[in-house]
């Protein structure tokens, strides 16, 4: 499928496109609050417009570095792995079967999120990064990739950098904390434990696996149908009009 390369204005391909204009009047009767609804629409208008630029942006820079930054994701991902299972010992060993399992919740999840980084970083068609990285803006960038392109762009720089990221942020406390003070067993005043314990809750656990588990289903093929219909017309805005 291709990718790249495409011209026009993102809704027609070629270089001859052919828009027709439908013009309609609107006709308003009685009195109301004209004003007031004007200002609201501008604003929301303005909003979506704000969000637009951001997530072309980011998608530009992300994907201009995603392979080091897929290579940091899942460096992040296994070392919480190997983290979260030195640890699973540690505490079985002492039969504290409650931070042990905790820990084997960590190895999942983690273990879930490196398959999928990885998937997603083999998966990424190179046409894309080479564009990003040969291209001097973000508006070279965006009006060369078609509606497909532009998908998968907003895709991976979404599940990267709000999905991946946060949730293995998420499980990193849990994992360091009971890797840490499993091995050195250090003592710590009442005040210290309670602290430890909250950065390692099972809240911020259920966060972490949230964040994971969406951002890996996205990367599947039923994942990658609920994303391409929902977003079906990715932004052109003014980056791409002639």
């Amino acid at each position: 499928m291709r990718i790249v390369g495409i011209q026009g204005d993102g809704n027609a391909v070629g270089n001859n496109n052919r828009i027709t204009v439908i013009k309609q009047k609107n006709h308003h009767y009685g009195g109301g609050n004209k004003n007031g609804d004007g200002d609201k629409n501008d604003g929301i208008g303005a909003i979506a417009i704000v969000i637009a630029l951001a997530l072309t942006g980011a998608s530009f820079y992300f994907t201009r570095y995603s392979e080091m930054i897929y290579i940091v994701l899942r460096a992040l991902a296994g070392l919480e792995v190997i983290g979260a299972v030195w640890a699973f010992y540690l505490y079985s060993q002492r039969e504290a079967y409650a931070i042990a399992i905790k820990m084997i919740v960590v190895t999942a999840l983690s273990a879930i999120g490196y398959l999928a980084l990885t998937a997603a970083q083999e998966n990424y068609p190179t046409e894309i990064i080479h564009l990003a990285q040969q291209s001097e803006s973000v508006r070279t960038f965006w009006c060369g990739l078609n509606v497909y392109g532009r998908q998968l762009a907003l895709l991976h720089t979404l599940t990267a950098g709000l999905g991946f990221s946060i949730g293995l942020l998420f499980l990193l406390p849990a994992c360091t904390v009971a890797t840490f003070f499993g091995y050195f067993e250090i003592a710590v005043s009442e005040s210290t434990y309670g602290w430890l314990e909250r950065i390692s809750s099972w809240v911020l656990l259920a966060f972490g696996g949230f964040f994971i588990c969406v951002a890996s289903y996205f990367h599947t093929p039923a994942g990658w149908d609920t994303w391409s219909q929902f977003v079906k017309n990715p932004p052109s805005l003014v980056f791409c009009s002639k």
